[in-house]
């Protein structure tokens, strides 16, 4: 897994029901480690609503007693891997699933 290049990201966002943001930001220094993705079975996300989605990064911490640990790291989501329940979705390339691990749907 490939961590890339910054040191520190800042992204804000928005889900919050009253329509606050919060901040999530992160530091390189924080991690202790990073998974050896041969460690991992597969860790799979599902979408579970009409609308289709194209994420541009996927990432996955976990907060530890000695810090972040980085379970998938995928700073570049490939541009045909379109999550959706329509398999005509995404010029026909979406998936309910993925293995954020590889990539592939599951």
């Amino acid at each position: 897994m490939g961590l890339g290049t910054s040191n520190a990201m800042a992204v804000s966002h928005s889900p919050c029901a009253d329509g606050g943001a919060y901040p999530f930001a992160w530091n390189s220094s924080q991690w202790s480690g990073v998974l050896d993705s041969g460690d991992l079975g597969t860790i799979a996300l599902t979408i579970n609503g009409n609308d289709a989605w194209l994420p541009a990064s996927i990432w996955v911490l976990v907060e530890m007693e000695s810090g972040y640990t980085v379970v998938v790291a995928q700073p570049a989501w490939p541009e045909e891997g379109w999550f959706s329940t329509h398999s005509s979705d995404g010029g026909g390339n979406a998936h309910p699933a993925y293995n954020l691990i590889t990539a592939l749907p599951v």
